[in-house]
Protein backbone atom coordinates (compact mmCIF):
# COMPACT_ATOMS: atom_id res chain seq x y z
CA UNK A 1 0.00 0.00 0.00
CA UNK A 2 1.63 3.22 -1.31
CA UNK A 3 1.26 6.23 1.04
CA UNK A 4 1.99 10.06 -0.20
CA UNK A 5 5.24 11.20 1.98
CA UNK A 6 3.11 14.45 2.81
CA UNK A 7 1.46 12.39 5.29
CA UNK A 8 4.40 12.19 7.51
CA UNK A 9 5.08 15.53 7.72
CA UNK A 10 5.27 16.51 11.29
CA UNK A 11 3.72 13.11 12.23
CA UNK A 12 5.57 12.82 15.09
CA UNK A 13 6.34 16.91 16.00
CA UNK A 14 7.41 17.73 19.21
CA UNK A 15 8.70 13.93 19.85
CA UNK A 16 11.99 12.35 20.29
CA UNK A 17 12.54 10.20 16.99
CA UNK A 18 15.39 7.22 17.21
CA UNK A 19 17.64 6.50 14.66
CA UNK A 20 19.33 2.94 14.35
CA UNK A 21 22.20 1.99 12.22
CA UNK A 22 24.50 -0.70 11.97
CA UNK A 23 27.49 0.42 13.89
CA UNK A 24 28.88 -1.23 17.12
CA UNK A 25 26.53 1.26 19.74
CA UNK A 26 23.79 -1.08 18.15
CA UNK A 27 25.10 -3.76 20.34
CA UNK A 28 24.61 -1.66 23.75
CA UNK A 29 21.16 -0.53 23.29
CA UNK A 30 18.72 -1.40 25.99
CA UNK A 31 15.79 -2.46 23.82
CA UNK A 32 13.25 -3.10 27.02
CA UNK A 33 14.24 0.35 27.94
CA UNK A 34 13.43 2.24 24.84
CA UNK A 35 10.17 4.27 25.31
CA UNK A 36 7.57 2.20 22.76
CA UNK A 37 5.48 5.17 21.69
CA UNK A 38 8.78 6.89 20.52
CA UNK A 39 9.23 6.73 16.56
CA UNK A 40 11.95 4.93 15.54
CA UNK A 41 13.80 4.73 11.73
CA UNK A 42 15.56 1.56 10.97
CA UNK A 43 18.69 2.46 8.73
CA UNK A 44 19.15 -1.10 6.56
CA UNK A 45 19.39 -3.89 8.56
CA UNK A 46 19.51 -2.49 11.86
CA UNK A 47 15.91 -3.32 12.05
CA UNK A 48 16.99 -6.98 13.05
CA UNK A 49 18.49 -6.19 15.89
CA UNK A 50 15.27 -4.75 17.66
CA UNK A 51 13.53 -7.84 19.13
CA UNK A 52 10.11 -5.65 19.22
CA UNK A 53 10.23 -5.16 15.24
CA UNK A 54 8.29 -6.81 13.39
CA UNK A 55 5.38 -7.72 16.30
CA UNK A 56 2.94 -6.44 15.13
CA UNK A 57 1.93 -3.30 12.75
CA UNK A 58 2.69 -0.27 15.13
CA UNK A 59 2.25 2.93 13.21
CA UNK A 60 5.68 4.89 14.46
CA UNK A 61 8.00 2.55 13.14
CA UNK A 62 10.12 3.42 9.58
CA UNK A 63 12.38 1.23 7.55
CA UNK A 64 14.83 2.91 4.84
CA UNK A 65 17.42 1.73 2.56
CA UNK A 66 18.91 3.22 -0.96
CA UNK A 67 20.09 -0.23 -2.57
CA UNK A 68 17.64 -2.95 -4.24
CA UNK A 69 19.99 -5.28 -2.28
CA UNK A 70 18.94 -4.68 1.31
CA UNK A 71 15.37 -4.87 0.68
CA UNK A 72 15.77 -8.41 -1.00
CA UNK A 73 17.64 -9.56 1.95
CA UNK A 74 14.58 -8.70 3.71
CA UNK A 75 11.94 -9.90 1.95
CA UNK A 76 10.29 -6.33 0.90
CA UNK A 77 9.57 -3.84 3.63
CA UNK A 78 10.11 -5.67 7.44
CA UNK A 79 6.82 -6.21 9.19
CA UNK A 80 5.58 -3.74 11.50
CA UNK A 81 7.44 -0.87 9.58
CA UNK A 82 6.47 1.57 6.68
CA UNK A 83 9.34 1.26 4.01
CA UNK A 84 10.54 4.22 2.40
CA UNK A 85 11.77 3.34 -0.54
CA UNK A 86 13.48 5.32 -3.55
CA UNK A 87 12.35 5.68 -6.76
CA UNK A 88 15.78 5.28 -8.51
CA UNK A 89 15.28 1.36 -7.44
CA UNK A 90 12.29 0.94 -9.54
CA UNK A 91 14.20 -0.54 -12.70
CA UNK A 92 15.86 -2.82 -10.57
CA UNK A 93 12.96 -4.52 -8.77
CA UNK A 94 11.29 -4.41 -12.44
CA UNK A 95 14.02 -6.60 -13.53
CA UNK A 96 14.18 -9.02 -10.26
CA UNK A 97 11.28 -8.50 -8.45
CA UNK A 98 12.65 -10.35 -5.88
CA UNK A 99 11.64 -8.41 -2.56
CA UNK A 100 9.66 -5.31 -4.37
CA UNK A 101 8.56 -3.41 -1.70
CA UNK A 102 6.07 -2.20 -3.44
CA UNK A 103 4.19 -5.82 -3.53
CA UNK A 104 5.41 -6.72 -0.21
CA UNK A 105 0.97 -5.56 1.33
CA UNK A 106 3.03 -3.46 3.65
CA UNK A 107 3.36 0.67 3.60
CA UNK A 108 5.65 2.36 1.79
CA UNK A 109 6.65 5.62 1.09
CA UNK A 110 8.34 6.51 -2.52
CA UNK A 111 10.80 9.44 -2.23
CA UNK A 112 12.98 11.05 -4.66
CA UNK A 113 17.21 10.83 -3.59
CA UNK A 114 19.92 13.13 -4.71
CA UNK A 115 18.05 16.23 -4.28
CA UNK A 116 19.11 19.34 -2.29
CA UNK A 117 17.35 19.56 1.10
CA UNK A 118 15.29 22.76 1.67
CA UNK A 119 15.50 24.35 4.74
CA UNK A 120 12.22 25.07 6.90
CA UNK A 121 10.40 24.44 3.36
CA UNK A 122 8.96 20.56 4.30
CA UNK A 123 5.67 21.75 2.33
CA UNK A 124 8.14 21.41 -0.95
CA UNK A 125 9.71 18.35 -0.01
CA UNK A 126 6.37 16.62 0.56
CA UNK A 127 5.12 18.14 -2.83
CA UNK A 128 8.56 16.89 -4.38
CA UNK A 129 8.65 13.59 -2.08
CA UNK A 130 12.31 14.07 -1.44
CA UNK A 131 14.75 13.43 0.59
CA UNK A 132 18.07 14.40 0.94
CA UNK A 133 21.01 11.44 0.20
CA UNK A 134 24.15 13.12 -0.15
CA UNK A 135 25.73 10.01 1.35
CA UNK A 136 25.27 6.93 3.36
CA UNK A 137 21.30 6.09 4.33
CA UNK A 138 21.67 7.86 7.67
CA UNK A 139 21.50 10.84 5.79
CA UNK A 140 17.61 10.48 4.42
CA UNK A 141 17.00 8.95 7.88
CA UNK A 142 17.94 12.45 9.87
CA UNK A 143 16.20 14.70 6.73
CA UNK A 144 13.14 12.55 7.48
CA UNK A 145 12.96 12.67 11.25
CA UNK A 146 13.35 16.67 10.70
CA UNK A 147 10.14 16.37 8.56
CA UNK A 148 8.49 13.98 10.58
CA UNK A 149 8.87 16.97 12.84
CA UNK A 150 11.49 15.57 15.80
CA UNK A 151 12.33 17.78 18.62
CA UNK A 152 15.15 15.78 18.94
CA UNK A 153 16.88 12.54 17.63
CA UNK A 154 18.03 10.01 19.48
CA UNK A 155 20.66 8.26 17.95
CA UNK A 156 22.56 4.58 18.17
CA UNK A 157 24.59 2.71 15.37
CA UNK A 158 25.58 5.14 13.55
CA UNK A 159 28.93 5.51 14.91
CA UNK A 160 31.42 5.21 11.50
CA UNK A 161 35.23 4.26 12.19
CA UNK A 162 36.79 1.28 11.40
CA UNK A 163 35.08 -1.26 13.80
CA UNK A 164 31.50 -0.74 12.16
CA UNK A 165 32.50 -3.18 9.49
CA UNK A 166 33.55 -5.92 11.78
CA UNK A 167 31.05 -5.87 14.31
CA UNK A 168 28.14 -5.66 10.75
CA UNK A 169 29.83 -9.07 9.99
CA UNK A 170 29.47 -10.69 13.54
CA UNK A 171 26.32 -9.51 13.51
CA UNK A 172 24.54 -10.53 10.24
CA UNK A 173 27.14 -12.92 9.34
CA UNK A 174 28.06 -11.66 6.13
CA UNK A 175 31.50 -9.97 4.93
CA UNK A 176 29.94 -6.32 4.78
CA UNK A 177 33.70 -4.96 2.68
CA UNK A 178 33.45 -7.88 0.36
CA UNK A 179 29.71 -6.85 -0.65
CA UNK A 180 30.64 -3.00 -0.18
CA UNK A 181 33.78 -2.91 -1.74
CA UNK A 182 35.00 0.72 -1.48
CA UNK A 183 32.41 1.47 1.74
CA UNK A 184 34.91 1.31 4.64
CA UNK A 185 36.83 4.20 4.05
CA UNK A 186 33.16 6.48 3.83
CA UNK A 187 31.98 5.18 7.58
CA UNK A 188 32.60 8.79 9.05
CA UNK A 189 31.53 10.47 5.74
CA UNK A 190 28.42 9.08 6.20
CA UNK A 191 28.40 9.70 10.09
CA UNK A 192 29.45 13.49 9.51
CA UNK A 193 27.01 14.05 6.82
CA UNK A 194 23.83 12.62 9.17
CA UNK A 195 25.02 15.10 11.71
CA UNK A 196 25.56 18.07 9.57
CA UNK A 197 21.85 17.74 8.28
CA UNK A 198 20.38 17.71 11.74
CA UNK A 199 22.71 20.88 12.46
CA UNK A 200 21.32 22.57 9.39
CA UNK A 201 18.15 22.22 9.95
CA UNK A 202 18.35 22.74 13.97
CA UNK A 203 17.49 19.14 15.05
CA UNK A 204 19.35 18.37 18.41
CA UNK A 205 20.42 15.29 19.02
CA UNK A 206 22.16 12.76 21.91
CA UNK A 207 23.49 9.21 21.70
CA UNK A 208 22.36 7.78 24.74
CA UNK A 209 24.16 4.11 24.20
CA UNK A 210 27.57 5.81 23.44
CA UNK A 211 29.23 7.24 20.31
CA UNK A 212 32.98 6.96 18.30
CA UNK A 213 34.48 9.54 21.00
CA UNK A 214 33.65 6.77 23.45
CA UNK A 215 31.20 8.38 25.70
CA UNK A 216 29.88 5.23 28.19
CA UNK A 217 26.57 3.45 28.19
CA UNK A 218 23.83 5.43 30.31
CA UNK A 219 23.64 4.03 33.77
CA UNK A 220 20.19 2.80 34.57
CA UNK A 221 18.81 6.08 35.61
CA UNK A 222 19.70 7.80 32.47
CA UNK A 223 17.92 5.05 30.35
CA UNK A 224 15.42 4.58 33.21
CA UNK A 225 14.95 8.80 32.16
CA UNK A 226 14.51 8.04 28.41
CA UNK A 227 11.33 5.82 29.24
CA UNK A 228 9.62 8.88 31.84
CA UNK A 229 10.44 10.92 29.10
CA UNK A 230 8.11 9.35 26.91
CA UNK A 231 5.53 8.71 29.55
CA UNK A 232 5.30 11.98 30.48
CA UNK A 233 4.06 13.32 27.12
Amino acid sequence: MKIPLRDLMDRHAGERVWIFGKGPSLDRVQWNLLPPAEARIYVNHAVKSDPTAGAEPIWGRYFIALDAGTFRDLGGVPAGCVGLVPTNLSPEFEKDPQGDPRQSGRPWVSFTNSSPYMEGRKGEVAEREILYTCCGTATPAAHLAWFMGAAEVAIAGCDGGADYAQCVKDRLGYDYDARHVGMPANYDRFRASMLRVLRVLRVPWIEPFGNPEGAAPPSAPAADSLRSCSAAR
